[in-house]
């Protein structure tokens, strides 16, 4: 069902977003490795 890929599509994007956010705090947290 396309509306189905579409819907799993947009939650994987968001995911991919916050675990995007999550690794640049990480990088600011982390810095001086």
């Amino acid at each position: 069902d396309y509306a189905q890929i579409a819907f799993v599509s947009a939650k994987e994007g968001t995911r991919l977003r916050t675990l995007l956010r999550h690794a640049t705090g990480d990088t600011r947290h982390t810095g001086d490795r």
